[in-house]
């Protein structure tokens, strides 16, 4: 096999995988689809908190904020977190969505 570009950093860790989803099996399919509902229903309760609170820094979410989210959806404190980064990413986009739209 030839390769289209060549490794620079041979002895570094990679940290990028892939899933394949060709060859899922059913049960598989309902624990991934079940994860993805329970995350955006997460991200949907994180993104309605920061509008109500009306938190539009680009600051991450207090331990306090992660930890009601883990109790809440049943969800280990790092995914807690990632969810509280994407919520706060996409109120950070509209806030400066909106901003630009009422400038032009």
């Amino acid at each position: 096999m030839i390769k289209k570009h060549k490794r620079v950093h041979s002895g570094w860790m990679r940290r990028a995988s892939r899933i394949y989803l060709n060859d899922l099996n059913t049960s598989k399919a309902s624990i991934l689809k079940e994860f993805l509902n329970k995350f955006q229903q997460a991200a949907n309760y994180t993104i309605t908190r920061l509008w109500s609170e009306k938190d539009m820094s680009s600051d991450l979410l207090p331990k306090e904020v992660t930890d009601v989210i883990g109790e809440r959806f049943q969800t280990t404190a790092r995914l807690s977190q990632c969810i509280g980064k994407q919520a706060k990413e996409i109120v950070t986009s509209q806030k400066e969505k909106s901003v630009l739209l009422a400038y032009y």
